[in-house]
């Protein structure tokens, strides 16, 4: 009896452990789509200036997609453009992924043998996640009122978005 309780704990350890690394690798995905999306973004409200064109601008946003989540967000942050609940929400975010990247496994070790600790691990990595994606959608948001305030018609930023999606995902 003792051998098959072993043989189910570490089973059930091991269906934790693959749920977890399944789920941070979900989030992380979720995170990188965010930091290219932040940091096209930032070009479009502080670096872009009227006629620049496409391949400029890209340009410079595959310099800002090369740097580090944090120097985006400190770049939004003093750009004094971006609203200040949005910004709070990137920074705290920034917090959240840096936790997720440089502290889950050890803060999170636990989570593999007990269950409360490996519900609380899941809930928190898909809530980064989630976060994520809502700061996705509210770009898209706020980055269309940028230019529709900029007098752009909505047509013209529905093909000049898939453009940029054709020279970025080639």
């Amino acid at each position: 009896m003792n051998q098959m309780n072993t043989h189910l704990d570490k089973t059930r350890m091991a269906e934790r452990l693959d749920t977890i690394a399944k789920r941070i690798g979900f989030t992380l995905w979720q995170l990188q789509k965010l930091e290219g999306a932040a940091a096209t973004y930032y070009v479009l409200i502080v670096k872009a200036s009227p006629g620049m064109g496409i391949d400029s601008g890209l340009e410079i946003v595959d310099g800002y997609r090369s740097k580090p989540f944090g120097t985006t967000v400190k770049a939004l942050k003093s750009s004094d453009k971006v609203p200040s609940e949005l910004m709070a929400r990137f920074q705290k975010l920034l917090e959240e992924r840096n936790w997720l990247v440089h502290n889950s496994r050890s803060t999170g070790s636990s989570a593999v043998h007990d269950e409360a600790a490996f519900v609380q691990l899941i809930n928190r990595i898909d809530a980064i996640g989630n976060e994520a994606l809502a700061l996705l959608k509210e770009i898209a948001k706020q980055s269309e009122a940028f230019l529709l305030s900029h007098g752009f018609s909505p047509e013209v930023i529905s093909s000049t978005a898939q453009q940029a999606r054709n020279q970025v995902y080639r």
